[in-house]
């Protein structure tokens, strides 16, 4: 028996052109443009020629540089094609691009190898791939103290480019695999480029080199302090959050010595630096000031759209009591307690914030309102927030239902629709406040779902049995099988990709279901924004916690998801990941190389070549998101049918239509394709 219902009401990639907030035209949606646009289409190929071209060096064997420059183009056109990046936001990124072409070498300005795009990210990070792409994740700017600041971590980006230290790193990796005889992909590293640990002598070269490129340029030198402060903060905020004890969290501070190294290194930097022809803005305050306010909210949304739901409290809750007039981040605040909440039922009564922290000073019920600390270790903005809220301390929230009770009037008082359905969610159980919330939902014509709330007034939110089959895939790998292991190979993968989607499509029809095949770049290229809203949400459900039942569940009372579903009739959902295996053996100078395993490894080609069709393999993982399923009561009656999802991980020989890719292989038509 459910204890309490909640939706998903997400503000879904909401962006504001000022602070002040309407309901109705202050706020406008990001939107993906129909198609790509062209300077974001690049060809796998041309891209690959691009890296290896400068990529190629003496000391470095060719076959190495091959498969870099092919790992690295990858990881570029995924990144561009798969929804990744802010086609559209266009300001923000010329923004940003105008700071680095202040601070580039004269060498640079004008042959256009560094490109800086805004990643869908709220992750507080920016990463430089190796050719001269520049990752800025939207949620490191609302960090940014001022442009200066900006301008010195987008120099320390620049500096690993012109350093080579993301190649340097991945030939070191590359060496040392082969010393235990196996290979694996490096693209996902390269996609996640924060998981790629530069060394300390690195990490101090680019501070060094970048403080002298925006230094030259005319940015205050403080810029850089400012910014080594921040990154110091973040490891001591992630620390104290989920450090098991407060002693422990104290010890923390003092367990930095590189990031303090880095912050004492910059103040000498600042202390040593001659001249005071220098600016803390120079290409435009007002608009830095304005991205950074977009650059908060979109953050947030994206927290919300990715459940991250201790994320999206805190920092809304932080966010609100740095601009309590703003309705957006109050309402953030709203939907991610009734979130929390529904994801897991003990949550009620414990501490508002401090229940996911196991530190002393909770235990003894002292609540966040006294220990910002723990939200802000910048003692500054500690400060500043309780000289705002000078009752802070005696705030009567201290447990999630008092939190919400209190957000959701403070809500209420400012006439935000949105809550009265939210708190027709929350409080389920209780018909009387339920029916009554409800009703002043469906009284406002500014209600965002009035369908959804008129059927939970009805107690029946059965959605009528869909037609639509939808099969989602996120890519198709393509894996060779060399001596030291499988890894991957993009470039023979593009080619391929027609002749798989053929065989997926053969497959199907060969079990008698039909399904509407859809990769993932047509979500971001060729669908509606509602679409690309429910594809990422239903790729957030595919990776929950299976054994966390009600976090999985959340999406069953997304009203956004229950629209699109209803509107589109839409009754299934499948995700796929396909990786196709090629276990053809062609290097011949790899067998020789070991004389005791010649004879094996021959005998294993030519048993390949001569079985064509057991050529190629397929790792099948497949999440089947089914809409109707077994009933579920809800306050005594039968109101939703359940959403039920299997997780099959298929790894099988598709033998039965291995020969068919062969044939569509050997066609003309494909060839040319």
């Amino acid at each position: 028996m459910l204890k309490r219902l909640h939706s998903l009401c997400l503000l879904t990639c909401l962006f504001g052109t000022q602070l002040a907030f309407s309901q109705t035209s202050d706020w406008f949606k990001y939107k993906f443009p129909a198609q790509t646009p062209e300077a974001y289409k690049v060809p796998l190929p041309e891209k690959y020629r691009q890296v290896l071209g400068k990529n190629q060096a003496p000391t470095i064997k060719l076959r190495d540089s091959e498969r870099f420059s092919e790992d690295v183009a990858y990881a570029i056109k995924r990144e561009l094609s798969m929804g990744n990046i802010y086609y559209g936001f266009t300001e923000m990124e010329d923004y940003l691009n105008q700071v680095m072409y202040r601070i580039l070498p004269d060498s640079l300005k004008n042959n256009g190898a560094i490109k800086v795009y805004i990643a869908r990210s709220p992750e507080e990070n920016a990463s430089a791939m190796p050719e001269g792409s520049i990752f800025f994740n939207i949620g490191m700017l609302p960090n940014m103290k001022d442009e200066a600041t900006l301008a010195y971590l987008l120099g320390h980006e620049l500096t690993h480019y012109l350093y080579t230290h993301g190649r340097n790193g991945y030939m070191g990796s590359l060496k040392s695999q082969r010393k235990l005889n196996r290979l694996i992909p490096f693209a996902d590293l390269i996609l996640n480029a924060k998981q790629m640990k530069y060394s300390r002598l690195q990490e101090s070269e680019a501070d060094s080199v970048g403080f002298n490129l925006a230094y030259k340029a005319g940015y205050d030198p403080q810029g850089m302090v400012a910014l080594t402060k921040i990154l110091l903060d973040l490891e001591k905020r992630h620390e104290l959050q989920e450090s098991k004890t407060y002693e422990a969290s104290l010890k923390s501070y003092g367990s930095h010595p590189a990031t303090m190294l880095r912050f004492q290194t910059a103040m000498r930097f600042q202390k040593n630096a001659s001249g005071s022809n220098t600016h803390n803005f120079i290409v435009d305050e007002e608009k830095f000031n304005r991205l950074k306010a977009l650059a908060t909210q979109e953050k947030l949304n994206l927290m919300a759209s990715q459940n991250s739901l201790i994320s999206v409290v805190s920092n809304a809750y932080v966010a609100h009591l740095s601009q309590p007039e703003n309705p957006h981040y109050l309402m953030l605040l709203v939907e991610g307690i009734r979130k929390m909440v529904y994801a897991d039922q003990t949550l009620g009564d414990r501490g508002f914030l401090t229940a996911h922290m196991q530190h002393n000073y909770f235990a003894k019920k002292e609540g966040i309102t006294k220990n910002l600390g723990f939200l802000l270790p910048d003692s500054n903005l500690v400060a500043a927030l309780n000289a705002q809220h000078p009752t802070l301390n005696q705030a009567s929230y201290q447990t999630y239902d008092q939190a919400f009770a209190y957000f959701a009037g403070k809500a209420e008082a400012a006439n935000l629709t949105e809550v009265h359905l939210s708190k027709a969610l929350y409080y389920a159980k209780n018909e009387k406040q339920r029916t009554e919330s409800l009703e002043r939902y469906l009284a406002s014509p500014e209600a965002r779902y009035p369908e959804f709330a008129q059927a939970l007034l009805r107690q029946d939110l059965n959605l009528p049995a869909g037609t639509r089959k939808l099969l989602l895939i996120d890519d198709i790998a393509y894996t060779k099988d060399y001596l030291y292991g499988y890894r991957n190979s993009w470039l023979e993968s593009e080619q391929k990709q027609a002749a798989q989607q053929l065989l997926l499509t053969s497959y199907f029809k060969g079990k008698g279901t039909a399904r509407e095949i859809h990769f993932a770049t047509d979500y971001f290229t060729r669908q509606t924004e509602e679409a690309v809203a429910v594809f990422d949400m239903m790729s957030v459900w595919r990776q929950a916690d299976r054994n966390n039942y009600n976090y999985f569940q959340l999406g069953m009372y997304e009203p956004a998801y229950w629209q699109y579903c209803k509107d589109h009739q839409i009754g299934q959902v499948e995700f796929f990941s396909i990786n196709a295996l090629d276990k053809t053996y062609k290097k011949f100078r790899h067998y020789f190389a070991l004389p005791p395993l010649t004879a094996f490894y021959a005998y294993r080609m030519l048993f390949a070549l001569s079985n064509p069709n057991n050529r190629y393999a397929f790792s099948i993982q497949a999440s089947t998101l089914n809409i109707s399923g077994k009933n579920q009561n809800f306050g005594g009656k039968q109101v939703v049918k359940r959403m039920r999802l299997t997780d099959k991980r298929l790894v099988r020989q598709v033998h039965s239509i291995t020969a068919g890719i062969e044939k569509e292989l050997k066609s003309d038509k494909l060839k040319k394709n």
